[in-house]
């Protein structure tokens, strides 16, 4: 067990005193950006033929000036329309909730009382739906912005994923916590 231990410790302290020594190496002789710049295109990278300045061969290139106007142009207006769904979504599911404990309040009912919880099945629904939807728009928008590397397409995507993701699940509880101030309905 003590053997085990040590070379575990031992492994991760030689490997992690290994990546600092060679990324200092790599700094003082000038080649730290050399990976990125080899790298092979994508599959689904395409553009015009050209020869690459670094490698000098033929291969597909992309300006990346007309990346940026795609991103600017189309990815972002379409990620700021679906952030604005689900801000319609939650006004939806707060008018909803309101509708339904006035009609609860009127009938007084076993039929409005489970009503009540229309509103917040309609909304996870809702919410779930628009996510599906999302991912599959946001695979898109990063494919059309056609970015040369595998590492550059994937950390488009996860930036697009995640700041949905994050608004998606996130919104309707800062309202609750910030513009509300409703701690009881918070802690539910």
């Amino acid at each position: 067990m003590i053997q085990a231990v040590f070379s575990m410790l031992w492994s991760t302290v030689v490997m992690e005193m290994w990546k600092r020594r060679s990324t200092t190496l790599a700094y003082r002789w000038g080649n730290s950006q050399l990976a990125a710049r080899f790298a092979e295109p994508r599959p689904s990278y395409h553009g015009d033929l050209g020869v690459n300045p670094v490698t000098g061969r033929v291969e597909p290139l992309f300006p990346a000036w007309q990346r940026k106007l795609r991103m600017a142009l189309v990815s972002v207006p379409v990620v700021t329309l679906f952030l604005g769904l689900v801000v319609l979504g939650m006004v939806g599911f707060y008018w909803g909730e309101a509708r339904v404990q006035t009609l609860h309040k009127e009938w007084d009912s076993l039929l409005s009382s489970a009503l009540l919880y229309l509103p917040s099945v309609a909304h996870i629904v809702y919410t779930n739906a628009l996510g599906t939807a999302y991912r599959q728009v946001a695979l898109a928008l990063t494919e059309f912005e056609n970015h040369r590397e595998e590492s550059a397409y994937q950390d488009h995507l996860t930036g697009k994923i995640l700041v949905f993701t994050f608004f998606n699940c996130f919104a309707v509880l800062f309202h609750i916590a910030f513009y509300n101030q409703d701690l009881p309905l918070l802690r539910k």
